[in-house]
């Protein structure tokens, strides 16, 4: 099979600003599901603080986002070349890469950085790796990393996850999509890290993981800390019992302004669990749902959405294994 080549260069980081949100105004709405309620109507609880508003996910959302977590841009005096094969692009123990604009069709990997191996400062702009055999994305030891303006997307077969982080400190992902939902496979999964930023993203699919599972005999504890979830939009299968789900090791998680269809309540953390702290300092603010009465198969991106109250624990959180007084107490729960 020939090889493609693609220079992969340098290129300064550039700040941007975040776009606008979505202004509400106050109502009530009806806590019923399927079409035999109106999307407006006002026979049930008072649960949601909007009227229904049309919104979709825009590839382009973030181009003028400000980020909160600073990255190493790739050094400007060097360049490297890798090639591109059908199976992945590996990037083992390199740094200062680039890949722009770059097509992957029916690879193993979309991309790869090994266990035990490091990738630092590198830029993927604009890849599409479709139709993934194992997983859309896997880094180890990557630092200093921005994906953006990329499709991660896995087969059907797939065997692994649309996005694994073994191992990464300062990682941006923005206007992206990760998608799943045909391997019905997990989205996301960090499972060791720090200062990782989620800007306008789409998951689609499967449950979003932070940390590991203490009691995973194959797998070590994980430990993630300063996530920051921004504008991001989450399709996600009923059969998960949370769109995102923040295991014990993590601390310092802030969700703002997030769509998410699907299972119900969409965030998950977990109490202490085989000796490891549970789940610290995860707040959120503005939360939006599908708006009552529309059918459930509507297409994601034509639907009207509802914003919840910040307060309402119910339809927004599982506090699992504590109760809602000691996850309070780990600072669990709505932005001031």
């Amino acid at each position: 099979m020939p090889r493609r080549t693609v220079i992969i260069t340098t290129i300064p980081i550039v700040i941007l600003m975040l776009f606008g949100g979505i202004g509400v105004v106050a109502s009530r709405l009806d806590d019923g599901e399927g079409a035999e309620h109106g999307a407006g109507s006002n026979d049930g609880a008072a649960f949601a603080i909007s009227v229904p508003v049309k919104a979709k996910w825009e590839a382009k959302a973030a181009a003028n986002a400000t980020f909160t977590y600073k990255i190493e841009p790739p050094h400007t005096d060097r360049a490297r070349t890798v090639e591109l094969t059908r199976e992945k692009i590996n990037l083992d123990n390199q740094r200062d890469v680039r890949i722009a604009k770059s097509r992957s069709n029916a690879p193993d990997f979309g991309f790869l950085v090994n266990n035990d191996a490091k990738a630092e400062r590198v830029l993927i702009d604009g890849l599409t790796a479709s139709e993934c055999t194992e997983y859309g994305g896997y880094i180890d030891g990557a630092s200093d990393w921005w994906i953006c303006n990329s499709t991660l997307h896995l087969a059907k077969d797939a065997s692994q996850h649309g996005l694994r982080i073994a191992r990464g400190n300062r990682i941006r992902i923005s206007d992206t999509i990760i998608d799943s939902h045909l391997a019905d496979k997990t989205t996301l999964w960090v499972l060791n890290g720090s200062d990782i930023e989620l800007r306008n993203v789409k998951l689609v699919g499967g449950r979003n993981w932070f940390s590991i599972n203490p009691e995973n005999p194959d797998l070590p504890d994980g430990h993630v800390t300063n996530v920051i979830i921004a504008d991001c939009w989450i399709d996600c299968d009923q059969d998960w019992p949370n769109a995102m789900e923040f295991m014990p090791g993590v601390e310092n998680v802030t969700i703002t302004n997030l769509h998410v269809r699907g299972v119900k309540p969409p965030i998950g953390v977990w109490a202490s669990v085989g000796g490891v702290a549970g789940a610290k300092n995860v707040m959120w603010k503005d939360i939006w749902i599908p708006a009552p009465g529309q059918a459930a198969d509507k297409p994601f991106d034509e639907l009207e959405w509802v914003k919840l109250r910040d307060d309402d624990w119910d339809r927004i959180v599982t506090h699992k294994g504590q109760s809602r007084d000691a996850a309070i107490a780990n600072s669990i729960g709505p932005l001031p």
